[in-house]
């Protein structure tokens, strides 16, 4: 039994929550010791609360996180945890959960989405809208069908399996990469590099971590044909960035569809703003009406869960 277990918790709440997800927070710990910190106007006594807390709500600072000896359990607002991985001195016993699976239709279908719009000229036609101009003629003679094409999606986690399944609706030619995922058919970059050479839509879900960091390399990017739409709702870290965006710039890919990238917020002067047939979804990729909602009941199921000594969700690990 923890010392969680046979003490009342002190919890530290961080999480970016709306006002009705806090409103749920602080209902559900009425009778605990709880100390909430708004990270947008953080106070002086911030630090000392959550250094003295045995359970964390919320994605604290890496290097706060090492000073915390008394932690014991820290619920990520995220499905991301790379931000964790190089942290040194962690206590074995701490737990370490996700919001794994919380995402993956607004992330799929935001791909989607993107998608469509390259296919059927949106990205054309919305400007053309704002000019009040008639372009049928030159739009039209370029649209494309997604239906029958054929699909790479990068990652058989919960994101990529959705992902798969919105494409095979369109009746697309699907395969998926992952190392180790049950279902996936293509395992190493020498399968993938020969399935990429043939794509119409390359779609990325992979998570950040050391064995996905830099995956889609210059070289395999460089397999693509002309034809291609890179879509990336998994990590830039994972992308040649650079590369992806000389291919855009070139004209030697049809186009991208980017909801991460490797600096976030991206900066005015970044390339990504100007290539050509990109949209930019601006890491919104996950939104949905109730996100805040279902993030502050995921915790609070979690924390029921720890409480009654239960294994908790979607325990992740920071080991390579």
């Amino acid at each position: 039994m923890t010392r969680l277990q046979t003490m009342k918790p002190r919890i530290f709440v961080t999480a970016f929550l709306k006002p009705e997800a806090l409103a749920l927070v602080h209902e559900a710990l009425t009778e605990e010791d709880y100390y909430v910190a708004d990270r947008f106007n953080p106070r002086e006594g911030d630090k000392a609360a959550f250094l003295r807390s045995t359970i964390a709500f919320g994605n604290v600072a890496p290097d706060l996180l090492e000073e915390a000896t008394e932690l014991e359990w820290m619920q990520l607002e995220s499905t991301g945890f790379e931000y964790y991985l190089g942290c040194k001195g962690l206590s074995p016993d701490l737990q370490i959960t996700n919001l794994r699976g919380m995402f993956e239709r607004p992330a799929a279908e935001t791909a989607m989405a993107g998608l469509l719009g390259l296919f059927r000229g949106m990205n054309q036609l919305i400007p053309a809208n704002r000019e009040r101009k008639w372009s049928e003629i030159e739009v039209r003679v370029n649209l494309r069908l997604l239906h029958g094409s054929k699909a790479v999606v990068l990652g058989h986690g919960s994101v990529g399996k959705r992902m798969r399944k919105l494409l095979e609706a369109y009746e697309c030619d699907v395969q998926s990469y992952a190392r180790t995922s049950e279902g996936a058919e293509l395992r190493d970059p020498a399968s993938l590099g020969e399935a990429l050479s043939t794509a119409d839509v390359v779609v990325c879900c992979l998570p950040n971590n050391p064995s996905t960091k830099g995956l889609i390399s210059r070289e395999l990017l460089a397999r693509l044909p002309g034809q291609a739409v890179f879509v990336n709702i998994g990590r830039g870290a994972v992308v040649d960035e650079p590369a992806l965006i000389e291919m855009l710039k070139d004209r030697r890919l049809a186009g991208a569809v980017i909801d991460v990238t490797q600096q976030e917020p991206l900066p005015p002067e970044h390339p990504f703003w100007d290539c050509p047939n990109t949209i930019l979804t601006h890491h919104t990729g996950g939104g949905y009406p109730d996100e805040y909602n279902a993030k502050a009941r995921y915790f609070i199921a979690n924390l029921q869960r720890y409480k009654q000594g239960e294994p908790l969700k979607n325990i992740i690990s920071l080991q390579p």
